[in-house]
């Protein structure tokens, strides 16, 4: 079913057409499944926008009487429109230039973070920082440290981030260049993991500690780097119908 989005909180007045004389609508949308989230009226057929405000909603007859010679018109052949959708978590960082590890899903198997990486070593620019997205098995893993990062790729940067960002494993040329401390202490809300008997990390971060590494990756981002992958999500989001965003107060771009 494909929605048709509107982005405007207007949507959810439901507005019979006027009959006093008011100007013509800029835009009329016809002939669709209208959720209005009025629950008298859930659903009708027609609107009419002018300007940024919906001015009416009823039958495709009443919406299409109001249009005037300059009215747009979009036949929606009975398919359905919502109010524009808002994803009220999102962690808005952004990155540097970095050889990203391309996973058959979002939850790779560690054996499987190990094969990318060991083709991330000999087709990543020398020193590049290596990112990869991964989900529970592989953060579970026993093997998911930074010292097995060390391991499977002792001459680039890495850091393996959760899809959630909620939890991150980088290793020790990662730590440098993100800037983090070998004993960096836990800050509030978040817990480094650290190796036996000792205040060093193990790369493993959770919480307001994967934020720390996430802070620190937006930094070394430029400014047109962080423009331009900025305005490639909004347009991913406008895509997808989703028109108001509440970003993580975790990284300088939001």
């Amino acid at each position: 079913m494909l929605r048709y989005a509107i982005a405007t909180l207007a949507f959810f007045l439901f507005l019979q057409p006027g009959t006093g004389q008011q100007p013509s609508p800029d835009l009329i949308l016809l002939n669709g499944k209208i959720f209005t989230s009025d629950s008298a009226h859930p659903y009708v057929q027609a609107l009419a926008i002018r300007g940024e405000r919906i001015v009416a909603v009823g039958s495709t007859k009443e919406i299409d009487a109001l249009a005037g010679p300059q009215t747009r018109r979009i036949d929606l052949g009975g398919q359905v429109v919502i109010p524009g959708i808002n994803d009220a978590h999102y962690h808005c960082d952004a990155e540097p230039n970095a050889f990203h590890l391309q996973f058959r899903g979002m939850d790779p198997t560690w054996s499987e973070v190990a094969d990318q990486l060991a083709v991330a070593e000999t087709k990543a620019p020398k020193k590049a920082l290596i990112i990869g997205e991964i989900g529970p098995t592989a953060l579970d893993d026993p093997q998911a440290t930074g010292t097995s990062l060390d391991k499977l790729a002792p001459d680039h940067p890495v850091m393996l981030r959760t899809w959630s960002r909620h939890a991150a494993i980088v290793n020790r040329l990662g730590l440098a260049k993100l800037g983090v401390k070998e004993d960096e202490s836990d800050p509030l809300g978040g817990r480094f993991l650290r190796l036996p008997d000792s205040a060093k990390l193990t790369g493993v971060a959770f919480e307001y500690a994967a934020f720390r590494f996430h802070r620190a990756m937006t930094s070394l981002a430029s400014e047109p780097e962080a423009l331009q992958q900025m305005r490639a999500f909004l347009s991913e989001a406008t895509r997808l119908g989703i028109t108001s965003v509440q970003g993580r107060s975790d990284a300088s771009v939001c």
